[in-house]
Order: C-alpha cells, then structure tokens, then sequence
C-alpha cells in the first residue's frame, strides 16, 4: 500500500505525455488516490491509526448506511477527526495537494493526541505475551 505522504509527493511530480510527445507536468491525485481517500480504511486516518498501532485505540461508531449498497462503515466517534476526515477527502476529490498535506499532518496530531502511548503495564504485558510465544515456538521445534 502507498503511503499518503508518498501519494502526495507523486501528486505533486505527475507528468503526462501529450499528443506530440512532449512531458507536461500536471499535478494531481488519481483515480486510485481519490478512491483509497473515500475510505476510512484506507484514508489518512486508517493509514496513520494502523501505522501508529492505535488503530484499535481510537472509538468508532457505525456510520449511516450506504444508500445504495445498505453496506455499514465504521468511522470514528471524534468529531474533530470526522472534519478533518472529510477536508482530506474535499481535498484530494479537488486535487488540492498543500491542503490534502495539511489534513493529513493534522490528522496525523489528532491520532496521536486520542490514542495515548503505551502504558508501563501495557507494555510489560506485551513483553510477557511475546515472551510465551517465543517460549511456545521453542518447546515446539523441540518436539517437546
């Protein structure tokens, strides 16, 4: 999966070729980028949450079905991370590349800012969790 940072950077560079051959630079997201930015999963907010490992940390409600395919989507209960949400979807539909980057920064400190880090006993419980595991996958190519 292309990063959004990555997704804008090439937004920024996109060239075509025209019909005598000649390089024109025409800046823009496409077909792809405006599709991957129509989905939470797979917009700025899923992208970050997932990267940041706080996907699970952050409170989703079910949105309102869609009215053609009835499908739910999960989307988050913040409002302030629904906004920007939508001004980075507003923003890549219109092909407005600085302001796709801002939402995305913003988005970014919003995560950050609902999903705490790790707690100390967080932190020692993961530790133990992998700790069995490795334990468990030792015991096994033992045969034992």
């Amino acid at each position: 999966m292309i990063s959004w940072d990555d997704r804008i950077k090439r937004a920024r560079e996109r060239t075509r070729r025209t019909w005598f051959g000649h390089v024109v630079k025409t800046p823009g997201f496409n077909a792809d980028d405006l599709a991957s930015a129509k989905d939470w999963g797979t917009c700025a907010f899923g992208e970050i949450a997932a990267q940041h490992g706080h996907i699970d940390r952050i409170p989703l409600k079910v949105a309102a079905p869609n009215a053609q395919s009835g499908w739910k989507q999960m989307v988050p209960s913040d409002q302030t991370l629904v906004s920007l949400g939508n001004t980075f979807y507003d923003a890549v539909r219109n092909n407005h590349i600085d302001q796709a980057e801002v939402a995305v920064n913003a988005i970014r400190t919003r995560v950050r800012q609902l999903a705490p880090q790790l707690t100390h006993s967080e932190i020692e419980l993961e530790v133990d969790t992998l700790l069995d595991t490795v334990s468990e996958t030792k015991s096994t190519n033992r045969g034992g």
